[in-house]
């Protein structure tokens, strides 16, 4: 409750208002759906991905922070439908990679690489 109250941008630590209530319970609704906290709500936020002027655009580990934000609201049948399917996008990536350096490498005669 009182990181939800910290991020309803109210600078109070208590509710004083109807307003501040009511922000604080958007916040807590997000994060509870998500199954993080308000703490990284704000966190994926803040993550800018359309890469404004002033704002450069994430690194890696940005978005492997957020993956682990987000990875960590999810139950164990969750994470492991999740798991299979990014095993699955990296296999086919493998392949794809292999199949291309093969066809590369058959084009290429072993003079022309000295």
């Amino acid at each position: 409750m009182a990181q939800a109250l910290q991020q309803a941008g109210s600078g109070e630590s208590i509710f004083t208002n109807w307003k501040t209530m009511d922000a604080t319970l958007q916040w807590l609704d997000v994060a509870t759906t998500l199954g993080i906290t308000p703490d990284g709500v704000a966190a994926l936020i803040k993550l800018k991905y359309a890469g404004e002027p002033e704002t450069p655009l994430p690194t890696f580990d940005d978005w492997q922070a957020a993956s682990t934000l987000l990875q960590a609201g999810l139950n164990s049948q969750q994470s492991n439908h999740l798991l299979a399917l990014l095993d699955e996008a990296t296999a086919t990536a493998a392949r794809s990679i292999m199949a291309h350096l093969n066809r590369f490498r058959a084009g290429m005669s072993y003079t022309a690489i000295y």
